[in-house]
């Protein structure tokens, strides 16, 4: 069981030497290939009208060339100066997810960096996401919310990356706020049925916002499960089924009940917090956020994708603007993570992206 945040044609499973390439691959047979193009907006559009679908495909289509060819770049550069070259791959893949749809959008990038006070350190950086632009109506389309006028800590934004999860302990940011092992099962005892949750220990549901935490309790209870159960339902072993909570759906319903109203269910129980999974590892069987505070108090829903693509708006305007204040971070802890996030995060944002842009659950294996 794979719950989503949107709904998913099909699904493809993927394994190569080179994900990149089999990746934009999939993406350059909709830009390239016009019927394939065309016929991917008529699924977003069916009633669409021809010339409104032929601008809808070409935008697509520039938007999908330009990506690679940026990321291609970006590939050959070091660090301190590929992040520019992704954010551009990202913005691109992000209007083409957009532009595929139909929906219209301001193309200003709606960001804006606070580099903090020289000497800067890394709880000191923010991104402000304005009232409009490319990333007000990307994320709009992945959570059917609006945001804006609001400033997150890099920080805060580098603890949704999984990639570098390992790295972002060990300098002390804080706990990762990501997690691609919850596990959810669903059980009949050929009366009724109720959905099983394996929720990791590092990321509990009294750490959401109180009114997550309601959500979630008014639709799901703690139990106990015995080891051989958790061994049996969820291929937990001891000692690794002490790392997680067990919860149970309730009331139970009947057993004929929808594979789709189950998801809803989940979602509905943990708003914003519930993503896809993209890596065949038979690990989880979907990624747990925390919701994002914002400087103002006020929480977000933030996936990895997103996380990402702030994060690289950031560190492309440092290399642009204020290389002084990346050379002012050398040799610290802090670059070593933000190096990291750039060397990670951009595959991590392209698997998901192509998901988004052609409507299907792309899994991979490592």
């Amino acid at each position: 069981m794979i719950p989503a945040t949107m709904p998913h044609a099909g699904t493809w499973t993927t394994s190569t030497l080179d994900l990149a390439d089999e990746l934009f691959g999939s993406l350059r047979l909709v830009a390239d290939v016009r019927s394939e193009g065309l016929q991917l907006v008529g699924s977003y559009s069916p009633s669409i009208a021809p010339h409104a679908a032929e601008r809808a495909y070409r935008r697509l289509a520039a938007f999908t060339r330009q990506a690679e060819n940026y990321y291609r770049s970006a590939k050959a550069l070091p660090f301190r100066s590929s992040a520019l070259l992704y954010y551009y791959s990202f913005i691109n893949l992000a209007k083409a997810a957009l532009a595929v749809r139909g929906i219209k959008f301001n193309e200003v990038h709606g960001l804006t960096p606070d580099y903090g006070v020289a000497p800067s350190t890394l709880p000191q950086m923010r991104v402000r996401v304005k009232k409009d632009g490319v990333f007000q109506s990307f994320y709009r389309l992945i959570f059917a919310q609006s945001i804006q006028n609001v400033h997150f800590q890099l920080a805060r934004l580098l603890a949704y990356i999984s990639e570098i999860s390992v790295q972002y302990d060990r300098v002390a940011v804080g706990p990762s706020k990501v997690s691609r092992y919850a596990r959810v099962r669903l059980l009949n005892d050929g009366n009724q049925a109720w959905l099983m949750l394996a929720l990791p220990n590092l990321l509990p549901v009294t750490a959401q916002p109180a009114a997550v935490q309601a959500a979630f309790n008014a639709r799901f209870q703690q139990v106990t499960v015995h080891h051989n159960v958790a061994r049996g339902l969820f291929d937990l072993f001891v000692p690794a089924n002490t790392a997680f909570t067990y919860f149970q759906s309730y009331p139970p319903v009947a057993t004929n009940t929808t594979f789709a109203a189950h998801t809803q269910f989940l979602l509905n129980a943990l708003s914003g917090c519930v993503h896809p999974i993209y890596i065949d590892d038979e690990l989880g069987d979907f990624v747990l956020t925390e919701l994002c505070p914002a400087d103002d108090g006020s929480t977000w829903p933030m996936d990895e994708m997103c996380a990402a693509y702030l994060t690289m708006f950031f560190m492309g305007s440092l290399i642009r603007y204020r290389p002084d204040v990346l050379e002012e971070l050398l040799g610290t802890s802090a670059t070593w993570l933000l190096e990291s996030f750039v060397h990670a995060a951009p595959l991590l944002f392209l698997r998901t992206i192509t998901s988004v842009i052609l409507n299907r659950l792309i899994t991979f294996n490592r």
